[in-house]
């Protein structure tokens, strides 16, 4: 979770989402927080209002702003912040935080974490993404890992596979299913499944600090690098073994 200028409720989720507040009148004038978030059923929906009861628990008032999915999410915040009406909290990826802290649309919430010794407190592999130039924008509340994947164990049974821990186990175990008739990699045509395989392939070809550089901090020489090259042209690979459907 992450705040903006307009009050200091915030979020974030490592790889995965991030909550900040944005500029318009403090969340003490208002008495009350609103916040745009993407968690609208099931467990998700449950996880928030464990924040949200223990907000209201302190005598604040809570005003829901669902959306169905990241894409309208930040269709719905983009438009908002430039009409100068951002909502208090945003749930959102945390590697999405930079743009807006470039754009300077949340707050430095280093006051509250000097006074709760975040250093020491939070966990090392999250500190990196919620902290920026020095400053922490983002309080997390839960961790997610982008480089996972599902496999069917009865099919792997039956040809006596086992899980790849590689990229090249992975190239060798796709190419033995694909030979026996199974599509290797089932994938759905939508921006978020996509741009989970394609961090997946980066962070297998250029490794944890590469994927860093590239996707959390978007340095120029990272994303211009050979390294790049190679996870592109890794991904495009990655075609022979999808359903052409």
């Amino acid at each position: 979770m992450t705040t903006s200028k307009q009050g200091y409720m915030a979020r974030a989720l490592l790889a995965a989402t991030v909550l900040f507040t944005a500029a318009t009148a403090s969340i003490a004038e208002e008495k009350k927080l609103e916040v745009l978030h993407f968690f609208t059923a099931g467990s998700e929906a449950a996880a928030i209002g464990v924040i949200k009861d223990a907000f209201t628990a302190k005598g604040y008032g809570w005003v829901d702003l669902p959306a169905t999915g990241t894409d309208t999410l930040n269709q719905v915040l983009r438009s908002r912040v430039t009409a100068g009406s951002s909502p208090n909290a945003v749930l959102m990826h945390s590697n999405e935080v930079k743009q807006w802290v470039d754009q300077g649309a949340l707050v430095d919430l280093s006051p509250i974490a000097t006074k709760g010794n975040w250093d020491e407190v939070m966990s090392k592999g999250l500190i990196p993404h919620l902290k920026l130039n020095g400053a922490y924008y983002g309080v997390p509340t839960t961790v997610e890992r982008t480089n996972w994947l599902w496999y069917n164990k009865k099919v792997f049974d039956k040809l006596g596979l086992q899980p790849p821990t590689t990229l090249d186990e992975f190239h060798a175990v796709a190419d033995k299913l694909k030979a026996a008739g199974v599509i290797p990699l089932a994938i759905g045509g939508v921006n978020w499944q996509e741009a989970t395989l394609f961090e997946t392939v980066l962070v297998a070809v250029g490794g944890p600090d590469f994927y860093r550089k590239a996707i959390v901090e978007q340095n120029e020489e990272a994303l211009k690098s050979d390294t790049m090259i190679k996870v592109f042209d890794e991904f495009r690979n990655m075609n022979k073994y999808v359903d052409l459907n």
